[in-house]
């Protein structure tokens, strides 16, 4: 049970917590990371492949500062797997834009039958290895790093580039390999180095080793870029040094003791003393590294009665962090900052594997759920809402952030210390019981949870349809198309009675469906809901054909509704149902990427909602894994929600970066090539924007989407505008005979001049696409009840007839 009092919690942080919070980045990892690496704005790291049946399968990622890119296929090399050790990739590096990784044979009973090349590249398709640079039949190479615009690999191995030798460590300037040192015959070290570190002009080795470039250095030495100058800083221990950091000007170095106990010492013209841990009655470092003027330190510690993972050391003091850090983990630093990354997680926010580290904010966690009891606390066998938006405005620089909830309901944000409002709006039927948590007061370096419980009346039964196309481009009658049903259940109970219906028309054959209806007949498919989670989704795909006979002007109407036992007890049947038209002209899949507004270009400047739909395909001639969509909203749009309406293939998540950065990521498209499956190759996603003001009329909101295929191509749709306009100044019939009245209405609206629309199926469809009332046209006046309807702009659509309506109360 999460039970967490927030002044309890500040309070303990306050007093024993210095400035270190962790802050996610995107959706996160899936696996745990065995090496990393960053630069500028950009972090690579490298995690275990766990949906491979291989042993020792490693996926290379890339944070570009909005999503992260896969780069898959790193694997032990057949001649390592004989020699039963472990092929440890333990680094990687990105240099002149090009991803590197490097391995290590560790524990292995013999050497190799033959050389193995330890250093691959990404050669913008697949993982090459660079034959002739580190080929050996043993050990390899344990750290890289870029230094003086020119790529360094350093561990244990003696070979031959350019018909010099190259012993320990290497370097290479984009066009060629070289050794580090005097001569050929004086370079690299005596022994294995285990890390490098760069600080401004000089390169900092640690390891095993007595020399370099054949003098007496000491287990740590540098080498100066400006005169290639070298030499050494001594050995702080008897012992190997095992890690490099930095920070406020001062080199930090983690080795063994003569009993090989750890040590941390400090170099700033002279070696200090180890850092003392005699206050703690349990201290083991394990790894390090620098973050601004501080120090921050791995590893395992305890000091009167208290644990943690994490400490941080000013120069004078050792402190504990907020931090809750559970497994194992190694610290990385990017410039004055650091990041942690390993096979960890972190308590307070469940973030794994990998995490920047953040100085100057702290961290707001909570949970968003269904509150049974009303107690405002989240108890073991509460439902919490899962991929619901939580916004967070800072009071005085308006600043907005967004967090996603994950599937138990529980998000993180590292942001800027300062006060800010707290809104959510997790759906329908649900209000908030925690009212006084709807502001939080972030402290520097401090963990601070919120508890946003929210309740419904447990009676409470709602079942929401909706229907979308999928077909593919340049589509010729018998070709096949899929249609999405999605069921969402917004009620606290999972539901295990009731049916969904699908009909469709007698021009139709072809009919399949995953999963199978308990019974298809008379063009009536039924499914039988079961177990359809409490505030959950599940989806119907189909499988059809348009008919053999179909021309340009037909059309095919699919329709789905639920069952009249659903139909009793559901709260709100105005969503129970939703229609689908078929033909040969519907846009969706028609380009690689396209991106439009369901309203087609236009809303009324009073509304606050629209939504926008993107449809991408595969046009390579290969099966597409992993598919990631970047929207960027336009910086003019006041979001205050953002919610998925619909999305193909049917796993995705999704994140909001920088405020306006809608991120979806479907980790398992699977979308095969257009030519060998056009239906097979495309997806989309529909999605509703909410603002918290209207906009100014004329207001133009612009977008522009971005679809990434595996990492290995990238396409981008035409700009989709939408402009605010004002709907009711010319209210009238768009397109058809009839006529309406009164426009504006308010109680009821009367349709005149239906003669040729008899027996036509009619609909009245809100700005946001949804139908919100429906039936068929018995003669030639018809009369609509409006006094229920939310006040707003309406479309009337009668058969190929539509008209714009305005309700107003």
């Amino acid at each position: 049970m999460r039970v967490q009092s927030l002044l309890t919690v500040l309070f303990i942080l306050c007093v024993s917590a210095q400035a270190q919070v962790l802050q996610p980045l995107g959706s996160g990892l899936p696996a745990r990371v065995v090496a990393s690496y960053a630069a500028g704005n950009e972090y690579l790291a490298l995690f275990e492949e766990t949906s491979t049946a291989e042993i020792n399968d490693f996926t290379m990622a890339r944070w570009n500062g909005v999503s992260w890119s896969y780069y898959s296929g790193l694997t032990t090399p057949s001649p390592v797997k004989t020699v039963k050790g472990t092929y440890n990739f333990h680094s990687i590096a990105l240099y002149h834009d090009t991803m590197y990784a490097a391995a290590y044979m560790a524990n292995a009973e013999r050497d190799a039958d033959v050389p193995v090349s330890h250093l691959y590249k990404w050669d913008g398709a697949k993982w090459v290895a660079e034959i002739g640079v580190v080929d050996t039949r043993n050990n390899g190479i344990i750290a890289m790093t870029v230094f003086d615009d020119k790529l360094i690999v350093a561990g244990l191995f003696d070979n031959t580039v350019n018909g010099n030798p190259i012993q320990n460590i290497a370097a290479y300037n984009g066009k060629s390999w070289s050794y580090l040192g005097n001569s050929g015959t004086a370079q690299g070290t005596d022994g294995v180095i285990r890390t490098l570190a760069v600080v401004g002009n000089r390169l900092y080795i640690g390891g095993d080793f007595l020399t370099f470039a054949g003098s007496s250095t000491g287990n740590i030495a540098y080498y100066t870029a400006a005169n290639g100058g070298w030499g050494g800083v001594g050995s702080p221990f008897k012992g190997e040094v095992l890690e490099l950091g930095v920070f406020n000007n001062k080199i930090a170095a983690l080795g063994k003791n003569a009993t090989g106990d750890k040590q941390i010492s400090i170099f700033q013209g002279t070696w200090a003393n180890p850092i003392g841990f005699d206050s703690f009655s349990i201290s083991s470092p394990t790894t390090l590294m620098g973050a601004g003027t501080d120090l921050l330190i791995g590893g395992s510690f305890v000091k009167n009665g208290n644990g943690t993972s994490l400490l941080v050391y000013d120069g004078a003091s050792l402190r504990f962090t907020g931090n809750r850090i559970n497994g194992s983990f190694n610290l990385g630093q990017r410039g004055d900052g650091a990041f942690i990354w390993g096979d960890f997680t972190e308590l307070n926010t469940d973030l794994q594997y990998f995490s920047k580290i953040e100085s100057e904010s702290g961290n707001l966690y909570g949970d968003l759920f269904y509150d049974v009891n009303s107690n405002c606390v989240k108890d073991d066998a509460e439902i919490g809402l899962s991929n619901q938006l939580v916004r967070m405005v800072n009071k005085v620089s308006g600043t907005v952030y967004f967090a996603v909830t994950d599937s138990s309901g529980h998000f993180t944000m590292a942001m800027p210390a300062g006060d800010y409002d707290l809104s959510t709006n997790p759906g329908k039927h649900l209000y908030g019981v925690c009212l006084g948590n709807n502001t939080a007061r972030i402290r520097k370096g401090v963990y601070s949870y919120v508890s946003l419980g929210y309740y419904q009346l447990p009676s409470i039964v709602d079942v929401q349809l909706g229907m979308n196309a999928i077909i593919p481009a340049g589509s010729k009658a018998g070709d096949e198309v899929k249609i999405i049903v999605k069921i969402a259940n917004h009620g606290g109970t999972a539901l295990s009675n009731g049916t969904i219906h699908i009909q469709h028309g007698s021009e139709v054959s072809a009919f399949q469906s995953e999963p199978m209806p308990d019974n298809y007949s008379n063009n009536e498919a039924i499914y039988s809901v079961s177990n359809l989670p409490a505030f959950g989704e599940q989806s119907i795909v189909i499988t059809t054909a348009i008919p053999v006979t179909a021309q340009n002007a037909d059309d095919f109407k699919f329709m789905v509704k639920s069952g009249t036992g659903l139909n009793q007890k559901d709260a709100d049947t105005k969503d129970n149902n939703d229609t689908v038209h078929l033909s040969l002209s519907r846009r969706g899949g028609m380009i690689t990427v396209q991106k439009s507004n369901i309203e087609e270009g236009t809303v009324d400047y009073r509304q606050k909602q629209w939504q926008y739909r993107v449809d991408f395909r595969n046009v390579s001639g290969s099966l597409v894994k992993r598919v990631v969509m970047v929207d960027t909203l336009d910086a003019n749009l006041p979001l205050s929600r953002l919610v998925l309406t619909s999305f193909y293939p049917n796993k995705a998540n999704y994140c909001i970066e920088q405020g306006r950065v809608l991120v979806v990521d479907f980790p398992e498209a699977n979308l095969s090539s257009f030519e060998a499956n056009p239906i097979g190759s495309i997806g989309y996603v529909m999605y509703r924007v909410e603002t918290y003001q209207t906009l100014p009329l004329k207001t133009v909101i612009n977008n522009i989407a971005m679809v990434d295929y595996d990492s290995k191509w990238q396409a981008i749709s035409k700009n989709c505008a939408v402009t605010l306009v004002d709907k009711t100044a010319a209210v009238k019939v768009i397109k058809g005979g009839f006529g309406l009245y009164p426009n504006p209405a308010s109680n009821q609206l009367n349709v005149f001049g239906l003669g040729a629309f008899r027996n036509s199926a009619w609909q009245l469809v809100s700005m946001t696409g949804v139908a919100i009332l429906n039936g068929q046209v018995s003669a030639d006046i018809l009369s609509i009840s409006v006094k229920d309807l939310a006040a707003g702009i309406y479309t009337l659509r009668i058969g190929n007839a539509t008209a714009l309506v305005q309700i107003q109360h």
